[in-house]
């Protein structure tokens, strides 16, 4: 049992000195160097990589409760693609995978996780699911959970060519509940400003507040944003700036009217008026803002925005923008410029992270509609 004084998420002194060093709650199947490790290291989160052979799957479902993901995938497991060569095949698109995590667990009874899409594999529209033994529940590690993880996904934008130890996904550790009131975000932003306009101005904190933080879609830009189109040469997942964005993207150009639409089954890359500001004590994740007004569209695959986000360890930064990786589901959908389309869920952090997503970070301070690290 670890004991904390607060209830809420592990910053990385927790996750690297207690979890990993002091209990040996997290393992790694294939050794990290210590540069690894910290690479995998965030504010808040840990990244998983990508651990043995890719799972080609069928008719795959998270293990019952007596069943481990080893044992499902016998029967649904169609072929393997080895990710320790040079040059993998290809993933495809719209087709369901599963591979092993170089990560396994044996957490403290109190200690419970969450996992999520990383940003780039969010931009990169990737779909994933954190799966454990004896688990039927997706994205969710209990406590005292011991064990091996693994990763179901699909990419459903682009072939892509991934390698053990690429990183798409990670994970957030807890010790109790995390959320944190609106009437105390609301204290925040009057006292630390979480969120800014394009001008570098406070946000008013009117209509900011409500369930979370209030995101809106910003269409005033002359690239409001990208969507995917087709390519037969697969994205080099874990090379930064090796694929060029005029032969994977198609430029959204600003509405004259002011209403972008999207056609069913579009994916678009689109990012927020709002430049969020993520404290140094909290973090948060991106959810839809009402999924009565989206239906079935999916407004963003990757979650996590960890301490630090648009602002740095000295608030040297005044917001940075959060993109949305939007789906549209069967039939078209119209948006308009600064309607409401997310919410950033806020969580607290049990003691302020010693390491802050920081400038050097690939989208720390990003204006825009920013696509993925790989493109350039």
């Amino acid at each position: 049992m670890l004991s904390f004084d607060i209830k809420g998420a592990l910053p990385y002194q927790h996750i690297r000195e207690i979890l990993i060093e002091k209990y040996k709650a997290i393992r790694f199947q294939q050794p990290v160097t210590d540069d690894q490790l910290e690479e995998q290291l965030q504010p808040a989160t840990l990244d998983t990589r990508i651990f043995g052979p890719i799972h080609r799957v069928a008719h795959f479902k998270p293990p019952k409760k007596n069943e481990t993901v080893a044992q499902v995938l016998r029967n649904a497991s169609l072929y393997t693609i080895d990710s320790s060569v040079k040059d993998p095949h290809p993933i495809e698109r719209n087709v369901k995978y599963v591979v092993e995590l170089n990560e396994t667990l044996a957490l403290p009874p109190n200690i419970f996780a969450e996992a999520d899409t990383r940003s780039t594999g969010g931009r990169n529209f990737f779909r994933c699911k954190l799966v454990t033994d004896n688990n039927p529940q997706y994205n969710h590690i209990p406590e005292g959970y011991e064990g091996r993880l693994y990763m179901e996904f699909s990419s459903l934008a682009f072939l892509q060519r991934l390698r053990a130890g690429d990183r798409i996904e990670q994970v957030r550790f807890y010790n109790g509940d995390a959320r944190i009131s609106d009437d105390e975000l609301m204290g925040l932003h009057l006292t630390e400003t979480i969120a800014y306009d394009k001008e570098g101005n406070p946000m008013p904190p009117k209509d900011l507040v409500e369930n979370g933080l209030v995101l809106t879609a910003d269409l005033s830009e002359e690239i409001v944003g990208y969507t995917p189109m087709a390519n037969e040469i697969p994205v080099e997942y874990g090379k930064k700036a090796s694929m060029p964005k005029e032969q994977y993207w198609t430029p959204l150009v600003r509405p004259k009217n002011g209403i972008l639409t999207l056609w069913g089954q579009q994916m678009a890359i689109l990012h927020t008026y709002e430049l969020p500001c993520i404290p140094k004590t909290i973090a948060a994740r991106m959810v839809q803002y009402d999924q009565s007004m989206t239906g079935d569209d999916k407004t963003n695959e990757a979650g996590y925005f960890d301490s630090g986000f648009g602002r740095g360890r000295d608030a040297t930064i005044r917001g940075s923008t959060a993109v949305l990786e939007y789906i549209v589901s069967r039939q078209e959908r119209t948006i308009e410029h600064r309607q409401r389309i997310g919410s950033l869920i806020p969580e607290r952090v049990i003691e302020e992270p010693k390491k802050i997503y920081g400038d050097g970070n690939n989208y720390q301070g990003q204006r825009g509609a920013t696509l993925g690290h790989q493109f350039c």
